[in-house]
């Protein structure tokens, strides 16, 4: 068989991260791939003996994407046997099997954070993915009752929770050489439904009880000047 993966989120942070972590398992596997995205990016990928890199450069839900997208590219994509997005973005004219992950639905549970063109706009890709995609993945059970509440229950949604990168495997496995700091740690940005601002507050609470422990964020310190 052979796959299409679209790669062009590669070093993007959330579905970059994803895809990073997914992809050398995927290629690993018995499978041909086609993987569409930045030819330096996917480099290492290429020098595999079952991988083929397309470079690609039209960005991720552009009406270029949606309406024009480049027809030499959709017929390299159309002559492989599934094509795989990791996110909810689908190019226009391919004829294959789509599958999509689809990590959560979280614009219509929270319309504060969006404006209403962007909730809009928003659900009319969520919407065209779930009617192309062959199947969708997601992660975890919440998504999945919460992909089936807004959009249906006719799709199957697979359930693949993510999975821990080698770095904290490693780690685990030198865990009792390493002196604990007594620290909690938010690793992320400072979205509004991440979360953050209510994990700061309950660890305020939390000191006012006696908790002494310390919290540390690690994200880019720039993002700072709008929180």
């Amino acid at each position: 068989m052979t796959i299409t993966v679209d790669c062009r989120m590669f070093d993007a942070s959330g579905v970059g991260v994803y895809l990073r972590g997914c992809l050398p398992c995927l290629t690993n596997s018995e499978n041909n791939f086609l993987l569409l995205g930045n030819a330096e990016e996917l480099r290492n990928f290429s020098l595999k003996p079952n991988v083929k890199v397309v470079d690609c450069t039209v960005k991720p839900f552009s009406p270029k994407e949606m309406v024009f997208f480049p027809g030499k590219i959709k017929k390299a994509i159309n002559k492989t046997d599934v094509y795989y997005s990791p996110f909810f973005n689908i190019p226009h004219g391919i004829k294959i099997p789509i599958f999509t992950t689809i990590h959560d639905i979280i614009f219509p549970d929270m319309p504060e954070i969006t404006s209403k063109a962007g909730l809009f706009i928003r659900m009319l890709f969520f919407r065209r993915a779930y009617r192309k995609s062959h199947g969708i993945f997601t992660v975890s059970e919440f998504s999945k009752s919460r992909i089936e509440y807004h959009l249906g229950t006719e799709k199957e949604i697979i359930v693949a929770n993510s999975a821990l990168g080698q770095m904290f495997l490693d780690y685990r496995m030198n865990a009792e050489s390493i002196e604990k700091q007594n620290t909690i740690i938010f690793i992320g940005n400072i979205k509004k439904h991440k979360g953050l601002e209510c994990l700061l507050d309950a660890f305020a609470a939390a000191r006012n009880e006696g908790f002494r422990n310390n919290f540390l964020i690690l994200a880019q310190k720039n993002i700072f000047a709008t929180f």
